[in-house]
């Protein structure tokens, strides 16, 4: 009997949806602008409450800033403590007054810049902001309650890896290599490293498949690449005859993304060995609406995104691409050679949205996150990624996977929603009434 093993690590490859950022109904759309005394145009954008207590209500914005004679914007951060007036009838909260302690601007040093900011922002904000939701205020506040709360749940053990002389799943972790028998799966659990390779030469003696995923997330680019380059030197010299690589859709079409680049080049070192190999590129996880502020937002009715309403955008469930690694597996002369991207699901946000009210059993509305506070708050990686989303995308085939592969059942959203439970969960979370 063939020995047949996966090395599996958690992968997020995919595109962890941002929903940090509230925001505010008001009579007018966000970001908002005025113009100060010196022509500076000053553009405001959602506010996060911090706290709200006795009409004092604690704020973080983010900001962009056009000086007169300069043709690009910066874009920053500012600390407002309002006292504001509340209007429980009609459920607004109006700003009378305002203080804003800190700025704060990437590699700005300028004093000056900064006191005449704060100056302008205090003297124009109760204007320019208008009244507020005092419902999304009060739901903010309330999620990012929650939101501390199902972080101390999160788990950070690391995955068990098992030994088997027959078809299962093999995952490294931190360890010297050691056989312990499991009764419970019928299988040897071994322990490896993906940065030892004498680990690795122990862990696949005898193996016939490799499953790879390395975790950019958890180690950086660099170390995703090396980690996934020993496991594929390894495999060659344990002369493996299948190794299956999960890379990420788009990989070969030069995205400029860093954990997309990091995959093409482990493909690329894959081919470079002459391993009997397929690459499998998954497009988005549909457990991504589980990050917290995400799956949070969605169930108090709000879906946020920084990918335009109008682009495509595809999804998979993680059994999905279990399910064409196993078939890849026991197809190997279909597959060995084969690179494919694949994906269950493709919606825009606002399908999605709908997908989401149908499930629930209540609205979930759409509503973009503006790309500076992508760029301000998450930073250069998920600001490359999401403008790749808006500009080029995912291009699986899904209905010619469908027609290809009738083995997998791939999942469209509302089938995953619906198998997961969400459909029971809806009511566990309700926005409060202030």
């Amino acid at each position: 009997m063939r020995s047949f093993r996966v090395l599996l690590l958690p992968l997020f490859c995919a595109v962890f949806l941002f929903g940090s950022a509230r925001a505010q109904e008001s009579q007018q759309e966000w970001p908002k602008s005025f113009t100060s005394d010196d022509g500076t145009v000053i553009k405001i954008y959602q506010p996060q409450p911090e706290s709200f207590s006795d009409n004092i209500l604690k704020s973080r914005w983010a900001i962009s800033v056009l000086q007169t004679g300069k043709t690009d914007p910066v874009f920053g951060t500012f600390w407002s403590v309002a006292n504001v007036e509340t209007d429980r009838d009609n459920r607004r909260v109006v700003i009378q007054s305002v203080k804003v302690p800190n700025v704060r601007f990437p590699g700005q040093q300028d004093d000056n810049f900064n006191s005449s900011l704060k100056s302008s922002l205090e003297a124009n904000l109760p204007e320019a902001a208008g009244d507020l939701s005092l419902d999304e205020l009060l739901a903010s506040l309330d999620q990012n309650t929650e939101q501390k709360k199902l972080s101390k749940d999160l788990n950070t053990t690391a995955p068990r890896i098992i030994y088997s002389d027959r078809p299962s799943l093999l995952v490294l972790i931190d360890g010297q290599p050691k056989l312990e028998p499991n009764k419970d799966w019928g299988v040897d659990v071994v322990r490896g490293d993906l940065e030892d390779p004498g680990s690795l030469a122990d862990a696949l003696r005898g193996a016939w498949g490799v499953y790879s995923v390395q975790d950019f997330w958890s180690v950086g680019a660099r170390r995703e690449v090396q980690q996934g380059k020993n496991l594929a030197e390894a495999a060659k010299k344990a002369d493996v005859e299948h190794f299956v690589y999960s890379s990420v859709g788009g990989a070969e079409r030069k995205s400029g993304i860093d954990h997309w680049e990091s995959k093409w080049e482990v493909e690329k070192h894959i081919r470079h060995l002459g391993l009997p190999a397929t690459m499998l590129r998954p497009v988005a996880f549909m457990e991504n609406y589980y990050v917290d502020q995400v799956e949070v937002g969605i169930l108090k009715g709000k879906l946020m995104d920084p990918i335009r309403a109008d682009n495509p955008y595809q999804t998979i469930a993680a059994d999905d691409i279990g399910a064409f690694a196993a078939l890849a597996f026991s197809r190997p002369r279909d597959f060995i050679g084969v690179e494919l991207e694949i994906a269950g699901s493709e919606l825009t946000n606002p399908e999605a949205a709908q997908v989401f009210s149908r499930v629930l059993g209540k609205p979930v509305k759409f509503q973009r996150l503006p790309m500076p506070i992508v760029r301000l708050m998450l930073g250069k990686e998920f600001y490359q990624m999401f403008r790749w989303f808006n500009t080029a995308g995912f291009k699986a085939n899904i209905s010619e996977l469908r027609s290809r592969y009738p083995e997998v059942h791939l999942h469209t959203l509302e089938e995953w929603l619906r198998a997961e439970g969400w459909h029971k969960r809806a009511r566990h979370v309700t926005v409060p009434r202030g």
